[in-house]
């Protein structure tokens, strides 16, 4: 999209500058001393109207919906893309190894992380509260679920395997407590909206209580 922004933009502005090209040609003498003068001129106003045009074009309706300058929209985007990936990745796993219970049931951590990302990925500017999340966290879910179902899917275990498989369940266990905190704090904003509403909501019903007792009182 951005190409075709660009080549559309570079469009015009050469047929501005060849429209000023040949008016100048009629307006002057047409000479070997006019016609060098007349090639820079235009090469000089096609240049600065394309470099304006570029520099002061408005950002996306995308990033300025959401208060945003399209360098954070694309960082936003390019991470969601990389954190699609690894939802994807884990939900393999997941898929392939029905022993870790975190990562099964109606409530599991899969589910939990779509609902982050998918927060995210309507709201853009909540990523800077879940940095933690996008750049660590789950990183290291995916990172110990694919890990996990590596060695759970060998044919034979010695004890150390045993127990560092038994581990890593515990790990991530803990990882899923992690990542619906990460939810939980995502959330707080909301809460305190809900709050804030819900004090304004019964300030106006105290009002209305108070409007319909009085005429009730003076009588």
């Amino acid at each position: 999209m951005k190409l075709i922004s660009n080549i559309f933009r570079f469009t015009i502005t050469s047929w501005y500058a060849i429209t000023l090209f040949i008016v100048l040609l009629f307006l002057t003498e047409f000479d070997d001393d006019t016609f060098i003068p007349i090639v820079i001129l235009t090469l000089l106003v096609g240049s600065l109207g394309y470099y304006f045009s570029h520099k002061q074009t408005p950002a996306p309706p995308s990033a300025k919906e959401h208060g945003l300058s399209r360098k954070d929209m694309r960082y936003i985007s390019g991470n969601l893309v990389e954190a699609r990936k690894k939802i994807i990745k884990l939900q393999k796993a997941a898929y392939r190894n029905k022993t870790i219970p975190c990562l099964k049931g109606k409530d599991n951590t899969i589910k939990i992380i779509k609902q982050l990302y998918g927060l995210v990925n309507q709201t853009p500017a909540r990523f800077f509260s879940t940095e933690a999340f996008f750049f660590s966290h789950l990183d290291s879910l995916v990172e110990l679920v694919s890990r996990y179902d590596f060695l759970q899917a060998q044919p034979t275990k010695d004890t150390k395997m045993l127990a560092t498989l038994n581990e890593t369940e515990q790990m991530i266990t803990e990882m899923d407590g992690i990542i619906r905190n990460d939810l939980v704090m995502l959330l707080q904003q909301d809460v305190s909206s809900l709050d804030f509403e819900v004090a304004v909501a019964q300030q106006t019903v105290n009002r209305a209580q108070n409007k319909t007792k009085q005429p009730t009182e003076s009588k």
